[in-house]
């Protein structure tokens, strides 16, 4: 037997269709999908911008290793550019010093000081001690600017890995956001359809139907 009370209408009914009604009305199931977006925008924040500083020397390498590739389209001119500031090394002036000393005491010694002989032996010295010195000299630039060529690629090269893992992670990002979305949405509807399907409920009870 209905519980009516002497109102005529099944109050327990009543209630249940008006609790559900109030579910409808008031509650939000599409609470938690909100939620799950705000946290992907939040971590979409904290994980691009720890991409970001790679990016940004990865593109301001790209000027600077075109400025270098540029320098040394010439050979002649690129040399002459590495060997305008060579001086003689202490080293080799040392050498050059000992060697020609030697090559003088040595000639005063045999009679030929001062000879025709000795002086192209000084001189077949002194340009070999100031080749080797200037070859060095060559080769330490040389290597400093393989480096330094080395170093702007492999910053570029971060530059271009820290851009694609921005993009990927923005497009996954997306994708989840995209769901969330769906399912907000989704949620929304089911609350519509439950206050509507309450609403009937209760008016049934409410009317005896």
């Amino acid at each position: 037997m209905p519980n009516d009370y002497g109102t005529g209408m099944d109050l327990s009914s009543l209630l249940n269709s008006g609790v559900g009604m109030a579910a409808g009305l008031f509650g939000d199931s599409s609470k938690p999908y909100r939620a799950v977006e705000d946290s992907i925008n939040s971590m979409l924040k904290r994980g691009t911008s720890g991409f970001q500083p790679y990016q940004k020397a990865g593109e301001q390498a790209i000027p600077m290793y075109q400025e270098w590739t540029n320098r040394q389209q010439d050979p002649y001119e690129f040399y002459q550019s590495l060997m305008s500031n060579y001086s003689q090394s202490p080293y080799a002036k040392h050498l050059m010093d000992t060697s020609l000393n030697a090559s003088n005491n040595a000639a005063s010694a045999s009679g030929m000081l001062g000879s025709d002989a000795h002086a192209r032996q000084n001189m077949d010295y002194a340009q070999e001690i100031a080749s080797r010195d200037m070859q060095q000299f060559f080769n330490n630039l040389f290597g400093i600017n393989n480096n330094y060529g080395t170093a702007l690629n492999s910053q570029m090269d971060r530059g271009y890995g820290a851009a694609g893992g921005a993009a990927n992670l923005y497009g996954n990002a997306m994708q989840s956001m995209a769901e969330a979305k769906y399912n907000q949405e989704a949620a929304k509807q089911r609350d519509t359809g439950n206050w509507l399907s309450s609403g009937l409920e209760f008016g049934k009870s409410l009317f005896g139907l």
